[in-house]
Formats: C-alpha cells, sequence, structure tokens
C-alpha cells in the first residue's frame, strides 16, 4: 500500500497549481478541444439536451465517440460531478497514478525486487513521456497509456502460466 501512496501523492504534487476550479491546466489540446467537449458533454452548460453529434460547426462527428469525452468509460464518469477545470486535473493525476502503480505490478511480475520496482513507478511519473503529453493537453493519451503497464503484467503472468504447462 506504501507504494500506491507514494504514487498518488506524486501525482497529485504534479498538479499543485491545479487543485482549484478556479485554475485550468491550460494545455492547447485542452482548452481549444476537451474542455469544449467536456463542458458541454457532462451537462455544465445551459442545453438541456444533447444530441448525439457534436454541435460544433464543421466538425459533425458523432459525439459519444469523441476520444475526448469518453462517455463510455468508467473512469471518466468523476467528472460528472466535478467542475470541468477541476474535472481534467483529477483525469490526469488519477491516471498518471494508475499507471505508476501499473508499472509497480509489470515490475514485480519481471522479478524485479520492491525498492526497485518502486523506483520504476514513480521514475514513470516524471518520465519526459508523461510530462509531455500531461501539460500540452493530451489527455486521451495519457489515459490510454495508464493501461499499458496492466496489459504488460498480465501478458508477463499468462505467458509464465503457459510456460509452466509446457
Amino acid at each position: 500500500m506504501g507504494v500506491v501512496a507514494a504514487c498518488v501523492t506524486l501525482a497529485v504534487a504534479l498538479f499543485y497549481d491545479f487543485w482549484t476550479p478556479a485554475v485550468f491546466l491550460a494545455g492547447h489540446d485542452t482548452f481549444t478541444h476537451d474542455y469544449l467537449m467536456w463542458e458541454w458533454g457532462w451537462g455544465k452548460s445551459s442545453h438541456l439536451a444533447r444530441p448525439l453529434v457534436e454541435p460544433l460547426p464543421l466538425r459533425r462527428f458523432p459525439f459519444v465517440a469523441s476520444f475526448a469525452f469518453c462517455p463510455f468509460y468508467p473512469l471518466a464518469w468523476v467528472s460528472a460531478a466535478l467542475p470541468t477545470s477541476l474535472a481534467i486535473t483529477v483525469q490526469y493525476a488519477l491516471h498518471i497514478a494508475l499507471g505508476a502503480v501499473g508499472f509497480y505490478v509489470f515490475a514485480r511480475t519481471m522479478r524485479v525486487q520492491p525498492p526497485a520496482a518502486a523506483l520504476v513507478a514513480l521514475l514513470y511519473e516524471v518520465s519526459g513521456h508523461v510530462v509531455t503529453l500531461a501539460f500540452p493537453g493530451h489527455l486521451a493519451k495519457v489515459q490510454a497509456i495508464a493501461w499499458l503497464p496492466w496489459a504488460m503484467a498480465a501478458a508477463s503472468r499468462r505467458a509464465a502460466t503457459l510456460n509452466r504447462w509446457t
């Protein structure tokens, strides 16, 4: 449990300036695309009815199929209860911590000792790739890569199980 707490603490600390609804994590993609979709899609605007097609001119793609809005992704549902700017910050921190814990689990499946596995998890959170995705506003990418170490851990465990049978 100490590793999970450390990963969450570091993820929260990375976004220390953004833990208020008054401050918005204003990456280019987040502001021009994600913020508008989340604000409108999670019902925080004055619209009462939600059509299935995005209302913005010249962008008539199915709204519910958007990679930015993701209404069928359970971890995005927290957005319905929070102000949009805070919801986006929560999504970044949640997924960065989720990915870090996943890397700890993956490292342990590869028989890395716990202190070194914890270091792997924390280094993931501050890696150049994660930081350069989070702060310019690439939320969908941060959400997607958070599940990569979990998939690798599952594949590693499955391979180990198959090797025992042969």
